[in-house]
């Protein structure tokens, strides 16, 4: 198992994204640039982005459609349990901050709310690979 966020972990989720079959993302993904600082994690806080489809990969993008700043914890349920409730909550209270083109975000809201099997497996995997706390054996 693997601790979110780590070198390994984003290695084998970007795996994944590969073998899982119907693994489809949903219309407009594509031209998504985002940047996420995932703050007050266990090792600090995260500089991430996804490019269309692409897993998480470490660093910021320049000319991005937004960036979110979101709780370690919060971006752990979203990105592993597609648990988009704990994000809406987050946005909701404020511990969760968006910058930019908020209707591009929209496809991926409608997604993670409206998985298909190939998404639902998944997160079932990822779910599987991820340790349940900072403690892991593998960092």
């Amino acid at each position: 198992m693997y601790r979110f966020l780590s070198d390994p972990w984003l290695a084998a989720v970007a795996a994944l994204r590969e073998d899982i079959d119907g693994l489809e993302d949903p219309p407009g993904v594509e031209q998504l640039r985002i940047n996420f600082r995932v703050v007050a994690g266990p090792e600090g806080d995260e500089l991430l982005h996804i490019a269309g489809s692409s897993a998480l990969c470490r660093g910021l993008l320049d000319d991005v459609t937004a960036e979110i700043t979101i709780g370690y914890e919060t971006a752990r349920a979203l990105f592993v349990s597609a648990d988009a409730a704990a994000a809406l909550e987050a946005f909701m209270v404020g511990e969760l901050e968006i910058e930019g083109d908020v209707t591009g975000l929209m496809a991926m809201q409608h997604a993670i709310f409206n998985l298909t099997p190939g998404q639902a497996a998944f997160h079932e995997v990822v779910n599987a690979i991820t340790a349940d706390n900072a403690a892991s054996s593998r960092r």
